[in-house]
């Protein structure tokens, strides 16, 4: 638009890295706890929407909230031919399906710790990559965002019979929430606002 033409966010004197991602899922993350980046002032975790008690902004977007389910043995075999990237141990992950769970989390809820244990041993992987690990069920496709749930159903004797994940956004969840931003600007709120919102300690310069 003309009205923006040569305008430049600046941060520290200058232009920022504007990271983005489709839906945050009612937070932003802060980058640190994503990615192995150095603190980033503008790239904090801020929530998506008015003020508590109050919808997230983002949640107009069809990946606000979801749902992913696998069976034992699918996840088993998912794992052993996705996680050897992250973690080589895994190819060779045998045994019986025991646990999935999640063992930290960053400052702004996003999974940085997942744990899987088998009757064989136990597997950990690490930040936003466990997203490359685990696919959704009949895809390739990487789960949609780190701010999940995660944990198993079982059957008679206490065996694992599945594995459900619950989340929501889609996306790292560092920086501007692409669909945030678009029920913001739809509540009214100027476009100036909506980036100091998602990029803190940032101005915007003419050039």
């Amino acid at each position: 638009m003309r009205a923006t033409q040569g305008e430049v966010l600046i941060s520290d004197g200058q232009p920022i890295k504007a990271l983005y991602s489709s839906a945050c899922g009612g937070r932003t993350a802060n980058v640190e706890d994503v990615w192995p980046w150095d603190y980033t002032p503008y790239l904090r975790s801020v929530r998506d929407d008015a003020g508590e008690g109050t919808t997230a902004y983002c949640s107009l977007s069809a990946n606000f909230r979801w749902r992913e389910e696998w069976d034992a043995d699918a996840f088993l075999a998912m794992i052993r031919q996705y996680g050897a990237v992250e973690n080589p141990a895994s190819s060779n992950l045998g045994g019986e399906l025991l646990d999935v769970r999640v063992d930290k989390r960053s400052r702004c809820g996003r999974v940085q710790d997942l744990g899987i244990s088998t009757s064989h041993g136990d597997i950990s992987f690490h930040g936003d990559r466990t997203r490359w690990v685990l696919r959704r069920p009949g895809t390739n496709a990487i789960l949609r965002s780190s701010f999940f749930k995660i944990g198993v159903i079982r059957g008679d004797g206490g065996r694992t019979r599945k594995v459900v994940a619950t989340g929501g956004g889609n996306g790292h969840g560092i920086g501007m929430c692409q669909w945030g931003a678009m029920g913001m600007a739809r509540a009214g709120i100027e476009y100036r606002d909506i980036l100091a919102h998602y990029y803190k300690s940032t101005r915007l310069m003419r050039i």
